[in-house]
């Protein structure tokens, strides 16, 4: 038997969620009472759906919003499709990350670029465009 989280209806954007980490998040947070939104990258339509579909046929809440935060002109949509849709965001989980694989050889500047658009930016990013919604619901 779990704590009670007091997560019953919050709102929770959780980025990556697609898959792995984020989807175990996501998930955890719905059984929790929260209403998710599943985040990927458009590539990850499919998936994306298919959480959020079993997320919904449990007994919970769940919408999947699709964006590619390499693109820091994405970010605060992004929160904002969140808050248009459920009224307010509660909780941001800056989950979605990308690393090198196969060591420095291979990693090249522009991949690097990629990691720190997607690691180190958006959240920074998603956290500014949160914060006002955030601090006018008393957080």
């Amino acid at each position: 038997m779990s704590a009670d989280l007091g997560l019953e209806n919050k709102v929770a954007l959780v980025t990556g969620s697609a898959s792995g980490i984020g989807e175990a998040i996501a998930r955890r947070l719905a059984s929790e009472g929260a209403r998710v939104v599943i985040h990927g990258h458009p590539r990850q339509q499919a998936e994306a759906d298919a959480i959020a579909k079993s997320i919904r046929d449990a007994g919970g809440t769940a919408l999947a919003q699709l964006a590619d935060i390499e693109d820091s002109a994405n970010c605060a949509p992004l929160v904002e499709a969140v808050v248009a849709h459920f009224g307010r965001i509660d909780i941001l989980v800056n989950n979605a990350a990308i690393c090198a694989r196969g060591g420095l050889e291979a990693t090249d500047a522009a991949f690097f670029d990629k990691v720190i658009a997607i690691d180190l930016r958006a959240p920074l990013l998603l956290i500014r465009a949160a914060w006002p919604h955030f601090r006018a619901q008393g957080g």
